[in-house]
């Protein structure tokens, strides 16, 4: 029995005036729009500052031998011994360069840089000139934050391959003697980012960075490397005056004026368990901050609020000064970034190399987000996160980027965090919230090395790493790369001519069939089948399987399509001890798929992470050619008036219903399509074995419309399971969904298949 219950038009009206107010046609205009692009007036800001007291120049037992910088990703020449070579600045000075050195760049800059130092008698920056101070404290800006391009990388590289730490040379990056710690170095990179006035006296807004759509990074290095080397106090100028606002000079005054909150002191707390310093020492009467690097933390703060996060990175000995890890720690805690404790070269380049990855976020994730439940154990779930993602293409073809991939929760430093499968952390700290470029999805290969190449070249066109450290053309770590590791590595590791790939007649749909492979090049392809276009914009990235080219017989880099608004749904159909959790998601190269949602373990001869079956509803059969192609381009407001609006597929909810009376029951899978099609596809998966079949499907194709759903619209609402006392005495499951959404109402909508404008609005049970 199937009853419609019309919803007030005027209630309808009013929602269908809202929409229409808005003015889109698409869901997707935030995705689709190459207006913005990473270039030199957008590209994240990093401006390393640095701590070049006296102990830069303390005895190390390593060397550091730098070739000729170059444009490419490796120096030139034979290697030689720096000035700093020997010693703790020399260490640091190895790390950077040789990281920019490794750094891909093109003639649009996606990362800004610059270098600040501490201000003494005779500092002087890049081009020999002294640094501007009026009050003998403070920073200097030794090289101004720069777009990283072919054009200047060299200059870059070249600059800092010369540091020494005597002499009177542009190049002397050491001071002796400074007034002002970390605190005065934070006012000082903020007053430079922010065009005011550093507690040095030097006005910054001639000099200020062009803001765009820049995100302000700061990574400050401290060092501790000296037998005798500490973090000292700040003297003369207060740099708490300048966050207060009671600094003499204007200027120098934090603006915006600083909240309450955030001129709330931070007072020292108990050693850090993950560092292997002292503990900070003991807190007099009254004392509410740190005596030494005075209000370093309080300006991260600050600045933080100001949208300029802060890394710290700590060059330590053995036995590090009781404040320093202290300090630093919490510069980064409240900065919004990262402490790295490092004691030597490969540490610090390790460390250099994850904030510099970590402030380039260009590939966007995102995500839908869901647990397993239980079968057995109604009310439990899994520590298992699935993440359902998609990349929309950069030049706004129709062919976007799709994969699932599976995270964990666990503590991190005391911290309730998302976890990768090496137990790191698995959201970047940039500010971002998307996936770390360096974190490693489940069912993604662990890679043992880091050493270049990987043996792992599939993605043999890339040249951008995502990890830096790491080989772009590896599949891990998988990082933010939506295309990378996870479920697409799994699927493209598959037989495309085997793939358990199912589809039914148009109607009713209540058997399943072979979607037939063989049958033409384009359902090849739509199984998996790498027999696309060779040349032009349908032409597949181009991979490799080991050192060979992957051939027509392999899987295609795209098998895995996007995933935009289908929300994962999972089931364990086994026990919390032997887990056999299934993941039920839909994508919109139009594919429902079910694959095994273990983190390690097979089940049913599957291995983890790889598919069990999958289904093309007929709906999606026309739109196969247009992804085959990757043409025409997907409407975007910069060509408004096209009618090429994005394809989708089956990218509504996904709902599962287990009697939990009953062991011998199947469970009940319901996939709506969303903006794919006006229908709910019901499917039936046996608890035992784990085989599907075809239930029903309810709402209109081409083959006409279900009796009593002549009227249903795009299914967009997710379907929920309800019992109601006057339906098979409460204990016969009924589906409650919405009644659809009516395309016509789009205003930017040209083409509509709801028969009736406005018809379509309403609340339809079904039984279950």
């Amino acid at each position: 029995m199937t009853t419609l219950h019309k919803l007030s038009k005027l209630v309808v009206g009013a929602l269908l005036g809202l929409v229409a107010s808005i003015g889109h046609a698409e869901d997707i205009d935030l995705f689709t729009n190459t207006a913005l692009v990473i270039d030199a007036s957008n590209a994240p800001v990093l401006l390393m500052v640095f701590d070049n007291r006296a102990s830069f120049s303390a005895n190390a037992s390593e060397t550091c031998l730098l070739g000729t910088p170059s444009t490419g990703t490796e120096a030139t020449g034979t290697p030689t011994a720096t000035d700093l070579s020997g010693k703790s600045g020399g260490i640091e000075q190895c790390a950077i360069f040789n990281v920019i050195q490794g750094m891909a760049v093109t003639a649009d800059a996606k990362l800004k840089v610059g270098i600040m130092g501490l201000w003494a008698t005779g500092s002087k920056d890049y081009l020999g000139n002294d640094c501007p101070n009026t009050t003998g404290e403070g920073g200097c800006l030794l090289y101004p934050v720069t777009p990283l391009t072919t054009s200047t990388k060299v200059a870059l590289l070249t600059y800092i391959k010369n540091w020494t730490s005597s002499g009177n040379s542009l190049y002397n990056i050491k001071v002796n003697s400074s007034a002002g710690g970390p605190a005065t170095q934070m006012q000082e990179a903020w007053a430079y980012l922010y065009g005011k006035t550093g507690l040095s006296g030097r006005n910054y807004a001639s000099i200020q960075p062009p803001v765009g759509c820049s995100k302000y990074f700061v990574a400050y290095v401290g060092n501790n490397f000296g037998s005798s080397a500490k973090i000292v106090a700040d003297s003369g100028t207060n740099p708490w005056s300048a966050l207060a606002g009671t600094i003499g000079t204007l200027g120098m005054r934090a603006n915006p004026v600083a909240t309450p909150l955030e001129l709330t002191k931070i007072r020292p707390t108990v050693k850090d368990s993950t560092t292997s310093c002292s503990p900070p020492p003991a807190i007099t009467a009254g004392q509410t901050t740190d005596p030494n690097g005075w209000y370093a933390d309080e300006w991260t703060r600050y600045m933080k609020d100001q949208n300029i996060q802060t890394y710290t990175v700590g060059l330590i000995n053995n036995s590090c000064d009781n404040e320093f890890a202290w300090i630093m720690r919490s510069m980064a805690d409240y900065g919004g970034g990262k402490y790295f404790e490092t004691r030597n070269y490969t540490e610090i380049k390790a460390a250099f190399e994850a904030v510099f990855s970590e402030v380039q976020s260009v590939n966007s994730v995102f995500a839908a987000v869901s647990l397993p439940v239980s079968v057995n154990t109604q009310g439990t779930y899994l520590n298992q996160v699935f993440v359902g993602m998609f990349r929309p293409d950069p030049d706004a073809l129709p062919r976007w980027a799709g994969n699932l991939k599976q995270y964990k929760l666990g503590f991190l430093n005391s911290n309730f965090r998302l976890l990768d499968a090496d137990d790191t952390a698995a959201i970047s700290s940039s500010g971002s919230d998307f996936i770390s470029e360096c974190a490693r999805s489940f069912w993604t290969p662990p890679l043992p090395t880091i050493a270049l190449p990987s043996t792992d070249t599939y993605w043999s066109a890339n040249v951008e790493p995502n990890c830096l450290g790491r080989d772009p053309r590896s599949n891990t770590p998988d990082g933010n790369m939506v295309e990378k590791g996870g479920q697409a590595y799994m699927l493209r590791s598959a037989n495309p001519a085997t793939r358990n790939v199912t589809t039914c007649a148009a109607g009713a749909c209540t058997s399943l069939s072979n979607f037939g492979a063989g049958a033409s090049t384009l359902i090849d392809w739509q199984r998996g089948k790498n027999v696309g276009p060779s040349t032009g914009v349908g032409a597949e990235v181009p991979a490799m399987l080991g050192t060979t080219a992957i051939t027509s017989t392999n899987m295609r880099p795209s098998a895995h399509g996007d995933v935009v608004h289908s929300r994962p749904m999972a089931i364990n159909f086994g026990t919390d001890a032997i887990p056999k959790v299934v993941v039920f998601y839909g994508g919109n190269d139009g594919v429902l798929r079910a694959i095994n949602g273990n983190r390690n373990t097979a089940f049913n001869s599957v291995a983890a992470g790889a598919e069990l079956w999958s289904f093309v509803p007929p709906e999606f059969y026309s739109k196969i050619q247009r992804r085959y192609d990757n043409t025409p381009a997907v409407n975007t407001p910069s060509v408004l008036g096209s009618a090429n609006n994005k394809d989708y597929g089956m990218d509504g909810p996904v709902t599962g219903y287990v009697d939990p009376t009953d062991a011998t029951k199947p469970a009940w899978i319901y996939a709506a399509m969303r903006r794919g099609g006006r229908a709910l596809y019901a499917f039936s998966v046996d608890r035992s074995t784990l085989a599907v079949s075809a239930k029903w499907k309810k709402g209109c194709d081409s083959a006409g419309c279900m009796t009593g759903f002549e009227e249903m619209g795009q299914s967009w609402a997710t379907p929920s399971i309800v019992k109601a006392a006057g339906y098979g005495s409460g204990a016969t499951p009924l589906l409650v969904m919405g009644g659809g959404y009516d395309e016509c109402e789009d205003p930017l909508t040209f083409t509509c298949t709801t028969p009736t404008s406005g018809s379509t609005a309403g609340l339809k049970v079904q039984p279950a």
